[in-house]
């Protein structure tokens, strides 16, 4: 018999005198099932990274670069390793600032603002 206590989640919280059947257990772990399962998707969603090829172009929040990224510090001569990752922020259309963590190297950090200048040179941090 189906417990008349459920948890935040409508899992069974039977009292000492219930009789759980087989079923409550079965319904209880589609519950829990279902809720991990939702979990897991939303954990994908908000941490799959975006891979960029330009990192001029706008970017999402963090984007993994490899070799074949266009100006990162690699493709500008100021470190060897071509792998890391680079953190972007956009505050609107025209600020832009970037944090490139260098696999195993160190940071740089550059910037564009809004009167329509280029991007700052990257300087290491």
């Amino acid at each position: 018999m189906s417990s008349t206590n459920k948890t935040s989640l409508g899992l069974n919280m039977w009292e000492a005198s219930d009789k759980p059947v087989r079923q409550d257990f079965v319904n209880d772990n589609v519950i829990i099932d279902e809720k991990i399962t939702k979990l897991n998707s939303d954990l994908a969603i908000l941490y799959t990274p975006t891979v960029a090829v330009d990192l001029n172009l706008p970017q999402s929040i963090i984007c993994f670069s490899g070799n074949n990224t266009l100006n990162s510090p690699y493709k500008n001569g100021l470190t060897s390793a071509s792998e890391g990752i680079c953190i972007s922020l956009r505050t609107s259309d025209k600020w832009n600032s970037q944090l490139y963590i260098v696999n195993g190297i160190g940071m740089y950090r550059r910037y564009v603002g809004d009167t329509g200048e280029s991007w700052k040179e990257w300087t290491q941090v």
